[in-house]
């Protein structure tokens, strides 16, 4: 899963011996085990919702521009511009 906090992909790692829980649901990064799983993750869950934080250049004019549209879709009463 997408790890606001953290900023990356997460996956719950369990530890067992003999059978026994050794450590239970430790936060594990994602990305190592399957990249192009977390790929999709980030790109699904962190930039298409906008849960990362950055102050990369790139999402900040993404912003702008969506905020732009929407007042063009505003104003034009129409919600199929973006």
């Amino acid at each position: 899963h997408w790890e606001k906090k953290r900023g990356q992909v997460v996956a719950f790692e369990q530890i067992t011996l003999f059978g026994l829980i050794v450590v239970g649901r430790r936060p594990v990064h994602y990305g190592p085990i399957d990249p192009v799983a977390s790929r999709e993750l980030f790109i699904r869950e962190g930039l298409v919702r906008g849960e990362i934080q950055s102050r990369a250049k790139c999402l900040t004019a993404n912003q702008q521009l969506l905020e732009q549209l929407d007042e063009l879709e505003a104003k034009a009463r129409r919600r199929d511009i973006l």
